[in-house]
Order: C-alpha cells, then sequence, then structure tokens
C-alpha cells in the first residue's frame, strides 16, 4: 500500500514546503518510502540538491495535517489536497545547503510551469507553518527559531 493518497479532495492551489527533521539523507529517504511511516511529500530535496519525488505530483501526499488558510487567497479545506508537499532534509538549526536551496527553487519553478501558474504567484508558496491549525503547532520550514530559519519561504519566493 503505497504512503498517500491516489486522489485529491479539491484542486491544486500551490506548495507547502518543510524541513523533515532527519538525522541523515539516507534515513529521511528511507523512512519516508516505508509505508508504515505514515507520511509523505510530493518531493524530497537532499542536502546535495538531489530532488527525489515520494509520491506522484498528482497524488495526496501525507504532509499537512490539521491546516486552516493563512491568506483570504488561500481558500482550501483540505491541506494535503491543495498543496504539493516540497520538504528538504533538515534538522532543526540546520540551513537548507546552497545546492538544497537552488535545487528547491528550480522544482518550484517547474511545478509552477506544469500546473500553468505565473511565478509572479509567489503567494502559491507557503510554510506549513503558517497553514498548521492551531498556529504554532509546527515550525518548519522556518524553525524554531525565525531569526535564523532552517529554510525561509520569503527567500525562496523571490528566489522564484
Amino acid at each position: 500500500m503505497p504512503n498517500y493518497g491516489l486522489t485529491l479532495n479539491e484542486p491544486r492551489l500551490g506548495l507547502m514546503l518543510h524541513y523533515d527533521a532527519s538525522a541523515s539523507d539516507a534515513g529521511g529517504l528511507a523512512w519516508l518510502r516505508d509505508p508504515a511511516a505514515g507520511v509523505s511529500y510530493n518531493w524530497y530535496v537532499l542536502d546535495d540538491g538531489a530532488v527525489h519525488e515520494i509520491a506522484p505530483e498528482s497524488a495526496r501526499a501525507w504532509h499537512a495535517g490539521i491546516c486552516r488558510p493563512s491568506d483570504p487567497a488561500l481558500t482550501y479545506r483540505d491541506a494535503n489536497s491543495a498543496f504539493i508537499g516540497v520538504s528538504i532534509a533538515a534538522r532543526p538549526g540546520d540551513v537548507a545547503t546552497p545546492p538544497q536551496f537552488s535545487a528547491l527553487v528550480d522544482l518550484c519553478r517547474a511545478i509552477f510551469h506544469r500546473h500553468g501558474w505565473p511565478l509572479t504567484d509567489t503567494w502559491r508558496i507557503v510554510g506549513h507553518n503558517t497553514e498548521a491549525h492551531p498556529r504554532g503547532r509546527k515550525n518548519d520550514p522556518e524553525g524554531p527559531d525565525g531569526a535564523h530559519p532552517v529554510l525561509s519561504v520569503d527567500q525562496v519566493r523571490a528566489a522564484l
């Protein structure tokens, strides 16, 4: 049985960014490919910039949990359906590596092109921390210390 759902419950709105808190790239990749994990992303970006598809982009990856829209432009009920889940391999206190960040931005551009979204619609890129409910339940991808983000949504949006 796959580690994701095959059917979306609503149209895609954008991408939700995460970090996985794994101890290693190899360990994180193995865990995400194990159906017993009960968690998945559509895409997973390693420290060296390698990009791995965990769940097909058309599938409902299990990455968001309970979420509520943070912005009036985001009208959704099911965040796992509304957002393509993209995670970097990182732990709290880490910072996305330059190859990882570059690969992530390239992946975001490619996803935008596939879905016909203008690159100026940067509101389509959200962090798990801004959507998770209740607010404060999750701190990824920004990390526990907002002053030193693991992955800055604003920087990804600006690089798009």
